[in-house]
């Protein structure tokens, strides 16, 4: 296959999804389903997944400006939901709320953002043991 058919594959892939899904995927969701290409294989031929919607004709959906206090707050709201503190991998399956590369990059590491939440980390952590 040429390039530009690999292209035009992966956004009836993206429209696909988003039809079932009845809104745009994240990305995650789209890495997640076998059925469609990888986040690497998108990112090899359109440099950014919000490039790769755009081409799709898809809603842009993912912000940048995602705040402290609103990672805080969902974290919060999935520990109330769970009655206890989530994981790392819980938080980041959740299609509701910010990939966990955004929590790192704003907090460090999974366990600053559970402190800054007051909830007790999953296990020990040195990251977490320097902010005590």
């Amino acid at each position: 296959m040429k390039r530009q058919q690999y292209k035009q594959e992966m956004i009836k892939q993206a429209q696909m999804l988003a039809k079932e899904l009845g809104r745009t995927p994240k990305m995650k969701e789209f890495n997640s389903d076998r059925r469609v290409a990888s986040i690497n294989t998108v990112r090899r031929y359109f440099s950014y997944w919000n490039d790769f919607l755009e081409e799709a004709g898809l809603e842009v959906a993912y912000r940048r400006d995602h705040s402290g206090d609103e990672m805080i707050k969902q974290v919060q709201m999935l520990a109330k939901e769970l009655g206890r503190t989530p994981t790392c991998t819980e938080f980041s399956k959740d299609p509701r709320l910010v990939c966990y590369g955004t929590v790192r990059r704003y907090f460090g590491c999974w366990n600053n953002l559970l402190k800054h939440a007051k909830l007790k980390p999953n296990r020990a952590n040195k990251a977490f043991d320097r902010f005590k």
